[in-house]
């Protein structure tokens, strides 16, 4: 009778932390693979971390000051955050 309320476990992985691990074989040697134990250095993956922390609230002050002061410069400042944002969540920097 209890059994019915037990939930399925659902594992999920943050996207940042699959950068820690490299997906060769250890086997695998030679100028293209990638040496050490992680994908990038472990101070780098804190940085991203810290960046997107401080980039999301630089993001919604600009939106809000875009709106009620929309200067060139305001617009421009809120697409490079919005880029810079898009660029660390998807992997390019």
């Amino acid at each position: 009778m209890y059994g019915a309320f037990i939930l399925p476990k659902i594992s999920f992985t943050p996207p940042l932390v699959a950068a820690y691990t490299d997906s060769r074989p250890p086997f695998q040697k030679g100028a293209s693979a990638m040496k050490g134990r992680w994908r990038y250095h472990p101070f780098y993956v804190k940085v991203r971390y810290g960046a997107l922390q401080l980039i999301v609230p630089f993001i919604i002050f600009q939106f809000i000051r875009t709106l009620l002061f929309p200067t060139p410069f305001d617009v421009i400042l809120l697409t490079l955050l919005a880029l810079l944002y898009a660029a660390i969540l998807c992997d390019w920097i």
